[in-house]
């Protein structure tokens, strides 16, 4: 995971979902899948960013952004810089596999992994919610 922050990939085979669940354990994740080419994926994430100072202030939610090898690396950097959070930019095999796995057919995708590992797909309107029902604060 340290690897694929610095966009240095993981080898093909290992699972970055099980990655995700050692390195979060009880803790409620949300894992947005977006481009730095998606409009609505940075419109999306820049009207998140201050709801991490307030309704979102928890030390048990963690958000990871994973984008691809179709972001330029230069504009990677620049939103990973300015977006609290963990930034992964994954290679063409590992993005095939992950849309695969949640069936992703759009950007942005938001999928939500519970203090049990357990994961599902949720809607950009209800990421506040879904995020505070998971943590059992609503």
């Amino acid at each position: 995971l340290t690897d694929a922050q610095k966009g240095i990939s993981h080898e093909i085979h290992s699972d970055i979902i099980e990655d995700l669940k050692l390195r979060y354990p009880g803790k409620v994740v949300l894992i947005d899948f977006w481009a730095t080419w998606c409009g609505g994926c940075i419109t999306a994430m820049n009207a998140m960013e201050p709801l991490k100072d307030n309704k979102l202030k928890h030390p048990d939610i963690a958000f990871v952004y994973i984008t691809d090898h179709t972001s330029p690396m230069e504009r990677w950097a620049e939103y990973r810089s300015r977006i609290r959070g963990e930034h992964l930019r994954l290679n063409k095999q590992q993005m095939d596999a992950l849309t695969k796995r949640f069936a992703i057919r759009v950007l942005p995708t938001y999928i939500l992994m519970d203090r049990k590992g357990n994961m599902r797909e949720i809607q950009h309107n209800l990421i506040e919610e879904e995020l505070l029902k998971a943590l059992g604060r609503q």
